[in-house]
């Protein structure tokens, strides 16, 4: 009897346990808990911005951007279940689209507890009515001012601009910000540039820019006429000098212009000034090096705004062989700089190379950083730069590890001149740190790996003395046939900031010797020199298979499509002769190429001038060229105002807007400043720079 009473109550307390029955197991009354853990609606944001305790939400949007909505409830106790407008729906799933009225559609949102309790939230939609404004907010050129002030009931705009000035990009900030924007055919966002916009010489051309209202039926039309200039308008304007001439200074070996603002290099002056606007007198300092600033004000004159020197100032350290400039920074490489350390006041080293970010505020110039590189070494020359934004890239063409790619080790020295680019960014407090360490695909010592052209997340190297003897795009680099032929490689920056090499570019007609590599690069536009090509072709895709004219120099000119690049023209002087080193000096803007032959001889001065005489070896000429919807075509033929024997103008080029400025560093006057005399030829080598427009 006694087992009998044992088995029954071990059963009981099995079917207690069972049922969550029992002292200490657990259970309770079912949940309470109604509140939701979150609510998202797909047409916009709810005001004020989600809680569980407040059950009342407003969501405002424009007509056009929806027209129906899905509710995605979350339960904060899974028991609970959820209606959408009396309809069931699971948490953190979507609803079924509720359309939405002009005005308000109230959506409501029933959570309902384990134990039956409800709480009821609510969701007013405010759908506004379609707007009807398409009005501008402002309009605006890259390339030159408006006449007119802009207003936005002002429909009708004229602008004008000289001869270089062969395309612009317009943008345009809608008032109402659905508005759609169409420039010449293309829509384009809101405050975003248009595409480049081609002008016709001595021609008005017109640009339309069509607003649509949100309405879809309200349309504004603003129109801006844009004269430009006759090529027998282009003239030289500005003469400019050092403030400080004095012999070798080589004024003029490196140029960089953005808008108003020309940086002129002189690598062999020689005071021993640090920093902005010290003493210019000194002249102790062989070849230290110095950088001149110069601004054009709105009537067009140019003077002298800062005289920039090293903060560690030593003889041979040649600061201003480089330049860049992007806005208010400059930058300014001293292949010569000899500290090894990462100290400015170490010497230990020879030619390792520095350079020297300056940044300007009003029109005070101060210096922000000396950079180094990550493997500073004797004979990097660390010094060539490009200058974007933030985003600085160094080349340093004597670097000698053996690494090829991207981050490679950077410790070897076994290729001794192959050359190697270091990628900077400046972080928003204004601190420079190095992101990238990059190498090319093939490198072998003595490439020169390190001319370096950057254009948004593009850059371009040049190595005038890479070896390959394969032609055109994406040959094999595994032969060097072709010894100092040279070669460029073309790297992109995805989104994360990660560099990759995209091409390795040769020249059609490779041959030892040609040193191709000197470039400029623009968007998907590449132009590379090679300034010891043989052929003696004239003009646009002449016959590259002769090599008679040595050292007679040409440009090859290139373009991007998706990833790809091919070849789109060869490109000769229209009076090749051998010597010119035609290519030594390229720049692009836009659709002008221009095109600097130091070598070249004829002693014609001015725009046009008879280029059959051979009278003065390396004076020095300018070859401009324009990529109009025709085809690329020789349009000018560009000399010194004062040409004469050594002048070796053309070596350096600029080119910006409407602007064309060229370097010609063995010119001789002692003038000074702007528009001195440039007659007297007392001071060999002194330098000067020549101004277009």
């Amino acid at each position: 009897m006694r087992n009998c009473v044992v088995a029954i109550l071990g059963a009981v307390v099995l079917l207690l346990s069972a049922c969550g029955g029992g002292g200490g197991g657990g259970g309770g009354a079912p949940s309470s808990n109604t509140n939701l853990a979150n609510l998202v609606l797909s047409a916009g944001a709810l005001d004020p911005a989600f809680a569980s305790a407040t059950t009342s939400y407003t969501v405002s949007i424009r007509f056009s951007v929806a027209d129906e909505t899905t509710v995605t409830p979350t339960a904060a106790d899974p028991s609970a279940t959820i209606q959408v407008d009396g309809v069931t729906v699971a948490s953190g799933s979507a609803s079924a689209p509720i359309v939405l009225i002009v005005g308000i559609t109230n959506i409501e949102i029933v959570v309902t507890a384990a134990d039956g309790t409800m709480k009821t939230y609510q969701v007013a939609v405010v759908r506004d009515p379609e707007a009807s404004d398409a009005n501008l907010d402002a309009l605006a050129l890259d390339l030159t001012a408006l006449d007119q002030a802009f207003q936005s009931a002002l429909l009708s705009y004229t602008a004008s601009t000289g001869f270089l000035g062969a395309s612009t990009l317009a943008a345009a900030l809608s008032r109402d910000e659905l508005a759609v924007i169409d420039i010449e055919g293309s829509i384009v966002e809101s405050g975003e540039p248009s595409d480049a916009l081609p002008l016709s010489p001595a021609a008005d051309t017109e640009i339309e820019i069509r607003v649509t209202a949100e309405d879809l039926i309200t349309q504004k039309s603003y129109r801006v006429i844009v004269s430009r200039a006759a090529a027998a308008a282009f003239a030289q304007h500005a003469y400019a000098k050092a403030s400080n001439t004095d012999q070798d200074d080589v004024f003029g070996s490196a140029l960089a212009l953005s808008g108003d603002t020309l940086v002129v290099g002189a690598p062999g002056e020689t005071s021993n000034a640090t920093g902005v606007d010290g003493n210019q007198n000194d002249d102790t300092l062989l070849d230290a090096g110095a950088a001149y600033v110069f601004v054009r004000d709105s009537s067009g004159v140019w003077t002298q705004q800062a005289y920039l020197k090293a903060s560690n100032t030593r003889a041979g350290h040649l600061f201003g062989s480089s330049v860049a400039i992007s806005g208010n920074t400059v930058t300014i490489g001293a292949p010569g700089e000899a500290s090894l350390d990462g100290t400015q006041g170490d010497i230990s080293g020879t030619d390792v190379g520095a350079v020297y970010v300056f940044v300007r505020s009003g029109t005070t110039w101060s210096q922000q950083a000396y950079l180094k590189a990550s493997n500073a070494d004797t004979n990097d020359r660390f010094s060539d730069v490009s200058l974007e934004d933030d985003t600085l890239v160094v080349g340093a063409r004597g670097e000698g590890s053996g690494a090829t790619g991207i981050d490679g080790d950077q410790t070897s020295e076994s290729a001794p001149g192959a050359g190697a680019v270091y990628v900077f960014e400046r972080d928003a407090g204004g601190t420079w740190s190095q992101t990238t360490y990059i190498k090319a695909s093939n490198a072998e010592a003595g490439d020169d790996f390190g001319r370096v052209a950057l254009s948004g997340s593009t850059l371009a190297v040049g190595a005038v003395g890479e070896n390959g003897s394969s032609t055109g795009v994406a040959g094999s680099q595994a032969d060097n046939g072709k010894v100092n032929s040279g070669a460029v490689y073309v790297f992109v920056r995805d989104v994360g900031g990660g560099w990759a090499q995209q091409a390795y570019i040769k020249a059609s007609n490779t041959d030892t010797g040609d040193g191709f590599g000197r470039l400029a690069l623009d968007g998907d536009r590449l132009v590379v020199g090679a300034a010891g090509e043989n052929s003696n072709a004239t003009g646009i895709g002449g016959d590259q298979a002769n090599d008679s004219f040595a050292d007679a120099g040409a440009v090859y000119l290139f373009d991007r499509n998706g990833s790809n690049w091919s070849q789109m023209a060869y490109v000769k002087a229209s009076n090749t002769d051998p010597g010119d080193n035609f290519g030594a000096g390229v720049a692009l803007w836009g659709s002008i190429l221009a095109v600097g032959a130091p070598g070249e001889q004829s002693n014609a001065m001015g725009i046009g001038g008879s280029e059959i005489d051979d009278s003065l070896s390396a004076a020095g000429a300018v070859y401009v060229f324009e990529n109009a919807p025709g085809g690329l075509a020789q349009q000018l033929y560009v000399k010194a105002s004062t040409t004469d024997t050594n002048n070796l103008f053309g070596s350096a080029l600029a080119v910006d807007r409407d602007l064309l400025v060229v370097g010609a560093p063995g010119e001789g006057s002692n003038a000074t400043g702007i528009g001195g005399s440039e007659i007297d030829d007392s001071k060999p080598n002194a330098g000067a720079s020549y101004l277009f427009d």
